[in-house]
């Protein structure tokens, strides 16, 4: 996979999109970017809902046309591309680590705060869940949400006393 063939449809303010940029970064790969302008919803329009039907940043496409499009698959298939300097662990233990505490704060953390941000924020009324689907929002959840995230950073830093990284 040659990085001169492959682009990343990404959000500049998108935490998801973000986190591919910072693997990339850290991988030292150049690869070409294509910007969408979420505040004008161009993840919605026809062009790229072709591209990835669910409507959300980041998604990988290949020189094939293959779209990739969930952060995990598009890191994981970076990693094993190029393999040298491994940021998603070495060896079985190492590897089965770092999918385990990425797991955990995908679900504790970044799902909390996005249950809080979707069902706060007026522009995402019917996009309560990011998808393919359109939902609306339950105000309730944002309350919830509050105490997801300051449950995990709470653990999170526990986990951190007794460690240098969360895994790796």
């Amino acid at each position: 996979m040659s990085s001169d063939t492959i682009c990343l449809y990404h959000a500049t303010a998108s935490p998801n999109s973000r986190r591919v940029r910072i693997f990339l970064a850290e991988k030292a790969l150049n690869v070409a970017l294509v910007p969408l302008d979420l505040g004008q919803q161009e993840q919605h329009s026809e062009a790229y809902r072709a591209i990835n039907p669910r409507r959300v940043v980041p998604t990988l496409v290949l020189a094939d046309g293959t779209a990739i499009g969930e952060v995990p698959a598009i890191r994981r298939c970076f990693e094993e591309a190029h393999p040298a300097r491994p940021l998603l662990g070495a060896g079985p233990v190492g590897k089965a680590l770092v999918v385990m505490w990425e797991r955990r704060v995908e679900l504790e953390g970044f799902a909390g705060v996005m249950e809080g941000v979707r069902n706060a924020a007026p522009r995402l009324k019917d996009r309560a869940i990011a998808g393919s689907h359109d939902y609306e929002q339950i105000p309730a959840l944002i309350d919830r949400s509050k105490r997801r995230v300051a449950n995990f950073y709470g653990d999170f830093d526990a986990r951190l006393t007794a460690v240098p990284f969360m895994a790796g």
